[in-house]
């Protein structure tokens, strides 16, 4: 076993960089760091952040696709067993960086420190004036401008009920103009009027990279870790195994109204067990989890064994790294207007083209006659199981959790405050992430006062089960239980269930909401013991008949 010490005196960066060289490829690994503040700088990292925030970098660049450079803190390769104790420590971020990511780890264990940033890729300020599509903004000094600093998004915050307002808007905005000392004047068109006064948020760039990325690694676990802020996503994981979150927060400083630009945490085509328990949530850009594959289009069919795809989406992935089914891997082929699944066969091989953004996919089986170009499919094997008990999400941007996943455990969560449904159950050709849901548990939860604004679904405020695709069809999504949750909504729906068979509505309880649950092309769906105070059941005329039961039901939950 090998231990390292890093002491308020060295250059923590520096010095991490130094270890991960040695290391690589190596097992039994600790690196301890010592209590204290240390500043994380990069000389390339300042000058990156420096011409974005002077609007001469693109805020939407897509760093780490296709060559694209990126700032990379420290990275770690080809490590098994390795501990990062950081022993209640704080990693002061600078400039535009990626922190930490582990590359073919296995058996990680980080734990005991926290990540924040000196000056975050967002400011936070006060409304001065707004006419027509100017506006006026005092940025508070703890966000230092010049002049010249893009917004790719801004968002009003009320003070008073302490949440993300209704005014949002993206792109196409003008660059800040500074007209007195912390003074800024920009030109955007906004739907309605913002009003003096109030707080704004400016986000100056899209989606950096992850604050903590994982790529192929497996078994690792995040214990009393804390994100105060990140230019893009939190913790993102790709083609990662069993990832586990206990005490960990992405939460923002006590002086600001924002933690990371993006989602706090985000998986994608991962596998095993994504599991959080006793986790904290608040003042992200974006949902808090989401867990989801990548839909591939069918763009060729080369022969009788092999297809052409690529990703519509046009960001890409999150991390920026071509997403498809791999060898030995099941690939599930779908009605590209339904969703609904129609033939699935083994990989036999993967040939992927990121510089074109596609992939020649070679298949065990010969293809039926009925697969065609435009059809999508994703990996249907091994996909993530998920567990979210006791979190808390609290003022966000969007939804607590959005599941596009199989074997789903959401208990004993608190969430609040978010502008978008607290809980979403999807699978979305819109943006291409994978996949049909089936055995949802969502028990014991208390949703309150979420889906009034930005990135509500279905007009829900509590929980919707849905697809996003150009039709509906009944059965994408299958075995949904909700049972004993409250949901305090804002006039919206509660629940809303789309696409679906076998759901069971128990014993939860409704207040403020126009319509309790809404049913739409879905088939053998159950309501009992529900509390619907005043909220009607709306029934669409393509479902079959609702069980609609005042009795006690027994029914059997998936083991977890």
């Amino acid at each position: 076993m090998q231990q390292f010490v890093i002491s308020p005196s060295m250059d923590c960066m520096r010095r991490l960089r130094e270890i991960s060289e040695a290391v690589r490829g190596m097992k039994d690994v600790t690196i301890i760091v010592e209590p204290g503040v240390y500043h994380w700088k990069d000389e390339q990292a300042q000058a990156d952040f420096d011409a974005l925030m002077e609007s001469r970098l693109d805020y939407d660049t897509h760093w780490g696709r296709a060559g694209i450079p990126y700032n990379k803190g420290v990275v770690f390769e080809q490590v098994e067993n390795l501990t990062i104790d950081g022993q209640g420590s704080t990693w002061m971020m600078h400039g535009l960086l990626a922190p930490l990511s582990f590359w073919n780890c296995r058996h990680v264990r980080l734990k005991n420190f926290s990540i924040d940033w000196e000056r975050p890729l967002f400011s936070v300020g006060t409304v001065l004036s707004h006419e027509e599509d100017e506006v006026v903004v005092r940025v508070d000094d703890d966000f230092p401008v010049k002049g010249g600093e893009p917004i790719w998004a801004l968002m009003d915050y009320d003070r008073v009920v302490r949440r993300f307002g209704l005014i949002w808007k993206y792109r196409n905005m003008s660059a800040l103009e500074l007209i007195a000392p912390q003074t800024v004047r920009f030109h955007a068109s906004l739907r309605e009027k913002l009003s003096a006064g109030s707080a704004l948020i400016l986000r100056h760039v899209g989606n950096y990279r992850p604050c903590i990325h994982l790529w192929e690694s497996e078994d690792v676990s995040f214990d009393t870790v804390c994100l105060y802020a990140n230019p893009g996503m939190g913790v993102t994981a790709h083609y990662s195994r069993d990832i586990r979150f206990r005490r960990f927060a992405v939460r923002p400083r006590e002086d600001r109204l924002m933690s990371t630009n993006t989602d706090a945490t985000h998986f994608i085509t991962c596998s095993g067990a994504v599991d959080f328990e006793d986790c904290y949530f608040e003042g992200m850009g974006d949902d808090a989890v989401n867990v989801h594959g990548f839909y591939n289009r069918i763009t060729e069919l080369a022969d009788e064994y092999t297809v052409v795809a690529t990703i519509d989406n046009e960001n890409g992935t999150q991390d920026l790294r071509y997403d498809t089914p791999r060898p030995g891997d099941t690939a599930e082929f779908y009605d590209s207007d339904t969703l609904l699944p129609v033939w699935s066969a083994v990989v036999r091989e993967a040939q992927i083209d990121e510089a074109r953004w596609c992939v020649r996919l070679t298949l065990e089986e010969k293809l039926p006659s009925f697969i065609r170009k435009n059809m999508v499919f994703t990996k249907s094997s091994d996909t993530a199981s998920l567990r979210i008990v006791n979190c808390h999400v609290n003022r966000i941007r969007a939804r607590a959790f959005l599941t596009q996943t199989k074997r789903v455990l959401i208990e004993g969560c608190r969430i609040e405050r978010c502008t978008g449904t607290g809980i979403h159950v999807n699978a979305a050709l819109g943006w291409c992430e994978s996949i049909p849901c089936e055995d949802v548990v969502i028990r014991h939860n208390r949703i309150l006062d979420c889906g009034y604004g930005d990135a509500t679904f279905a007009n829900a405020c509590g929980i919707t089960v849905q697809t996003k695709c150009r039709k509906k069809a009944v059965g994408v999504h299958q075995n949904v239980v909700i049972d004993g949750n409250e949901m305090a909504g804002c006039g919206h729906n509660g629940i809303v269930l789309s696409s679906m068979k076998n759901a069971k509505v128990c014993n939860n309880r409704f207040s403020n909401c126009s319509a309790a649950v809404v049913v739409e092309s879905c088939d053998e769906i159950e309501l009992w013991e529900n509390e619907y105070g005043g909220g009607r059941i709306v029934y669409a005329h393509e479902s079959s008949p609702l069980t609609v039961d005042d009795e006690d039901d027994d029914y059997t939950l998936p083991v977890y």
